[in-house]
């Protein structure tokens, strides 16, 4: 179970300065990686020192020596910060191995193009996803207003391919492809 009345006395800033200092053992240098003064990380690393109850680092003639306590630390604080770094970062798409559903609003012209080329590459690509269709009208508006699609795929300028139409990006024709990642600009 979770002690939340122990973990209130911790700031993930000192705990960042804890991680820094261990990796670059100089004040001076952490401050710099840090964007804060000299005095802001002594005064953190005073902090630290009362929360953990050790001295953390000895200063030296080259900088800092961590203690016992400190070297100690540094593997679960690494994990820990990994952890919560991984909170926010984007979630990665792997085609390979997803189960999520795709759901695409077609005029009745759309059709024989999409499923003809957009889908058979889908499945290749990601052979558990499922796809769902729906005929394009009004809730298709809305939702195309209120940014709840990743892609649309209109017939522009009189051409029969298929365009990706975004707020990001205007590609000029489209060949289905499988990316990990959103494919390049």
């Amino acid at each position: 179970m979770i002690e939340i009345s122990r973990l209130l006395k911790y700031d993930m800033n000192l705990l960042i300065c804890l991680y820094v200092l261990l990796q670059e053992r100089n004040v001076k240098r952490t401050a710099s990686k840090l964007y804060l003064s000299q005095s802001a990380v002594s005064k953190q690393l005073t902090k630290l020192r009362q929360v953990f109850d050790d001295p953390l680092f000895e200063r030296q003639s080259k900088g800092l020596l961590p203690t016992p306590k400190a070297l100690a630390l540094e593997p679960k604080l690494e994990a820990i910060l990994l952890h919560i770094d991984q909170l926010s970062a984007p979630e990665q798409f792997d085609p390979a191995n997803s189960n999520r559903l795709f759901t695409f609003d077609l005029v009745e012209t759309a059709y024989s193009m999409v499923f003809e080329h957009v889908f058979p590459t889908m499945l290749e690509c990601a052979p558990h996803i499922t796809i769902e269709n729906r005929d394009w009208n009004e809730a298709s508006i809305h939702r195309l207003q209120k940014g709840k699609w990743i892609l649309v795929l209109a017939f522009l300028n009189g051409t029969n391919a298929p365009r990706p139409i975004s707020k990001a990006c205007r590609i000029p024709s489209v060949t289905p492809s499988c990316y990990k990642t959103p494919p390049p600009a």
